[in-house]
C-alpha cells in the first residue's frame, strides 16, 4: 500500500466522517455520551471519564472545516466542565482526558481565558494525586464496593497506563505558568511507568499496584484486559502515544526509546489489517477487535514518526495509514445510528460496551485522519 493512494483514501474518509458527525451532532446538543450500541445510547452528561472527547471531536471538526457551527456546539457542551471542576469527588487521573480536548482545545483555538483557568485547575487536581513515596499519580478514587481495607489500600496504591495520556495537561500547565512542579510530576510518573509497566518484550501492564504508604512496588494487574500477564491493546496504544508526546514536550531521549520499544511490539503483533484484538493474548481476540485501540495507536505512531524519521518513521506512518484505511472501509457505524466507528470495546471483562461505537474511538479516528493530512495542532501537543 503506497502512502499517496492511502492518503487520497483518507481524505475521503475525513470528509465522510465530518459529514456523518454533522448528521447527529445537533441531536446530541449540549449532552455528552460514552458509547452507542444501536439505538441504545450510554449518556453521561458531563460526569464520565470520557466526556472531554465529545467537545474534543467537535473542535477537531472545526479545525478541519473552519466552520463556526462546530465551535458553537463544542462551546455549549464544554460548559458542563465548569461544574465538574468544583466537584472534587469527581477528580481522577483522567483530568487530562477531560480537560485537554475540551478546555485546552477551546483556549488554543479561541483564546477563551476562562477555559485556560479551568484547564489549569484540572492540572492542579492531577498534581494533588501524586504519591511521593511511589512517585506515581494515583489512578482512581475509592469506590463504594471497596468494602475491605485491602481493597481500599489497593485503590490508594493503583497507577494505570492510561495516565500517560493525561500527563500532557501537566506539561501544558508548566508552559502556561512557568511552574516547574507540573512538569516534574509528569516526569516522575513517566519514569515510574517506564520502570514498572513496560515489560522487556515491549508490552505493558494495564495497572500496577504499589504500597500507598511506602511506595513499594507490589504487582502488575489488569482491569480491562484478559489477564494480569497479558497485553491489553488500548493500554498499549495509550502508552505508545503517551511516550511519543512526552518526547515532544521534553525532548527526553528516554521517552523516545520507550515509545519505539512499545511501537515495535505493536507492529510485531498487529494483524495485517491494522486493527488489533481487544487484548493481544486473549483467546477470542481474533473475533473481537477494538477499533478504538487502532485509532489511538494510529495517532501515536504518526506522532512517533515525526521524531524518528527515515525508514523507521515510514514504517510507523505506514502502519497508521493501513489501520485508518481498514477502519474507513470496514468499521464505520451503520446509519442512522450515532457514532463514527463501530466495533469498539470498552470493558470486556466487565461486559460493558462491547462491539459499540465509543466516543474516544471517534475522537482519535478524526484526529488521526487530520494527522494524515499533515495537521499538527492538537490539544496534546506543544
Amino acid at each position: 500500500m503506497g502512502n499517496v493512494v492511502s492518503e487520497q483514501q483518507l481524505t475521503g474518509s475525513l470528509n465522510r466522517a465530518i459529514d456523518r458527525l454533522w448528521a447527529f451532532a445537533p441531536v446530541v446538543g449540549d449532552r455528552i455520551y460514552h458509547w452507542v450500541d444501536g439505538e441504545d445510547v450510554n449518556w453521561t452528561d458531563g460526569w464520565g471519564w470520557t466526556d472531554g472527547f465529545w467537545p474534543g471531536v467537535l473542535w477537531l471538526a472545526h479545525e478541519a472545516t473552519g466552520d463556526e457551527k462546530w465551535a458553537d456546539l463544542a462551546g455549549k457542551s464544554g460548559q458542563r466542565f465548569r461544574e465538574r471542576i468544583t466537584a472534587h469527588e469527581t477528580h481522577t487521573h483522567d483530568m487530562g482526558f477531560l480537560y485537554s480536548p475540551s478546555a485546552v482545545a477551546e483556549y488554543t483555538i479561541t483564546g477563551n481565558e476562562d477555559m485556560r483557568e479551568m484547564a489549569l485547575a484540572a492540572a492542579r487536581a492531577i498534581t494533588a494525586r501524586f504519591n511521593p513515596f511511589g512517585r506515581f499519580i494515583r489512578a482512581w478514587n475509592i469506590w463504594d464496593e471497596d468494602s475491605t481495607e485491602d481493597a481500599r489500600n489497593e485503590r490508594r496504591g493503583k497507577a494505570i497506563i492510561d495516565t500517560m495520556m493525561n500527563l500532557q495537561l501537566l506539561w501544558w500547565a508548566e508552559r502556561e505558568t512557568g511552574n516547574a512542579e507540573f512538569g516534574q510530576i509528569a516526569e516522575e510518573h513517566a519514569a515510574t511507568t517506564r520502570r514498572f509497566f513496560c515489560r522487556d518484550d515491549g508490552s505493558t501492564f494495564h495497572t500496577y499496584i504499589f504500597d500507598p504508604e511506602t511506595g513499594k512496588p507490589l504487582r502488575g494487574k489488569t482491569h480491562q484486559g484478559y489477564a494480569d500477564s497479558s497485553c491489553w491493546s488500548r493500554g498499549q496504544a495509550w502508552a505508545i502515544y503517551g511516550y511519543s508526546l512526552a518526547h515532544a514536550w521534553t525532548g527526553g531521549p528516554e521517552h523516545l526509546e520507550t515509545a519505539r520499544a512499545l511501537a515495535g511490539y505493536w507492529l510485531d503483533h498487529i494483524p495485517d489489517n491494522g486493527v488489533p484484538p481487544w487484548d493481544f493474548d486473549a483467546p477470542d481476540g481474533a473475533s473481537l477487535p477494538d477499533t478504538s485501540a487502532a485509532a489511538v495507536a494510529a495517532c501515536g505512531l504518526m506522532e512517533l514518526a515525526r521524531h524518528v524519521g527515515g525508514s523507521e518513521g515510514e514504517s510507523y506512518r505506514d502502519a497508521a495509514l493501513n489501520s485508518l484505511v481498514t477502519l474507513g472501509r470496514n468499521f464505520i457505524q451503520p446509519e442512522p445510528h450515532m457514532g463514527l466507528l463501530s466495533d469498539g470495546v470498552s470493558g470486556k471483562p466487565s461486559g460493558i460496551g462491547i462491539g459499540v461505537s465509543l466516543v474516544y474511538g471517534d475522537y482519535f479516528y478524526v484526529e488521526a485522519l487530520l494527522r494524515a493530512q499533515g495537521r499538527e495542532r492538537f490539544c496534546w501537543r506543544p
